[in-house]
């Protein structure tokens, strides 16, 4: 496939811009977060590519989407959205791969996600590498694509990281500290199903001599799954998991416990600013203990909804410029 970036052609005279929004911004803006949605639930992680497969039926070729989107109960209303259709034609309509190209790059390679790193994110995520034996970011991330539906991926989380020039700043300076290599203080984990590489993590952690993992997650299931796993591998090795709630009120109850009953089990906090203080108050990094600490990227650390504005920004200036809205 051939690929396209934005340089590569001017700004349309006739297209949108921000001080004239297009009329259907806002449904446009809920076409693309659904359509990412729909990957995401088939996939267990998101896959930029088939978003804009779903994107581009949704904007001109709503007779298709029964056939590539699943309804779901939770949101009656999606399929509907995805169908109705611009209140005015575009310039222009390009060719499915030439859109898809055309998003990838806008979603992937014109997003500043270092915004979406706030500064109490950075001071906690600093004071726990300084801290830790040895620090993980550890996401679900669209990297390799998903084989068996030949869609292929997008380096979406990483892209992520490497735009936040942050972790290698914090990584090297802490490195040159201890004397040690850079991978030694921080590594990252950005691939579809982060769960299946938990046993190798721990397996590289008893290496380490590590005897304790702070585990900072926003998702109860996620915290329940992982602490089964390592238990399951290294039942000696200590867990203090850490559910960081994000705004998020709205998750169920995991293996017949109450959220009330999770919120004191997985020690919750509203936000990552208490993170420091929590483990300050539970002795984590003063007992003589080597620990480890391994953190989920995505509500955690980087502000999902942030996130999705800015993506959802570059798309429709993207899809603007080109006179395809």
């Amino acid at each position: 496939m051939k690929e396209y970036t934005l340089m590569s052609r001017g700004k349309n005279p006739e297209a949108c811009t921000d001080q004239s929004p297009h009329p259907d911004r806002d449904l446009i803006a809920e076409k693309l977060l659904i359509s990412r949605a729909t990957t995401t639930e088939r996939f267990k992680s998101p896959n930029v590519y088939r978003a804009a497969e779903h994107l581009y039926a949704a904007l001109y070729h709503p007779e298709d989407i029964d056939s590539l989107v699943e309804p779901n109960d939770k949101f009656p209303d999606r399929l509907d959205i995805l169908k109705k259709p611009l209140s005015k034609n575009p310039l222009t309509i390009p060719s499915k791969e030439e859109f898809i190209a055309m998003l990838r790059h806008a979603m992937v390679s014109e997003v500043e996600f270092g915004e979406c790193l706030s500064d109490d994110a950075q001071s906690q995520l600093r004071y726990v590498m300084e801290k830790s034996e040895h620090t993980v970011i550890w996401t679900d991330g669209d990297a390799e694509g998903v084989s068996e539906y030949d869609l292929p991926g997008s380096k979406e989380q990483l892209k992520k990281l490497a735009a936040a020039q942050v972790y290698n700043r914090m990584r090297r300076d802490i490195a040159q500290e201890r004397g040690v290599d850079h991978k030694d203080v921080l590594s990252v984990i950005a691939i579809e199903g982060k769960m299946k590489f938990i046993p190798e993590l721990v397996e590289k952690f008893k290496e380490e001599e590590i005897r304790r993992i702070v585990i900072i997650e926003d998702r109860v299931k996620n915290l329940v799954q992982a602490m089964g796993l390592i238990r399951e591998t290294a039942p000696e090795m200590e867990v203090f998991p850490i559910w960081v709630r994000v705004g998020q009120f709205k998750d169920k109850g995991e293996a017949g416990k109450t959220i009330d009953e999770w919120e004191k089990e997985l020690h919750a906090l509203s936000d990552i600013s208490g993170l420091s203080e929590l483990l300050e108050q539970n002795n984590i990094f003063e007992t003589g203990i080597r620990v480890a600490s391994v953190f989920d990227l995505d509500g955690p650390l980087h502000d999902d909804d942030k996130r999705k504005k800015l993506q959802t920004e570059a798309v429709i200036r993207m899809l603007g410029e080109n006179g395809w809205i």
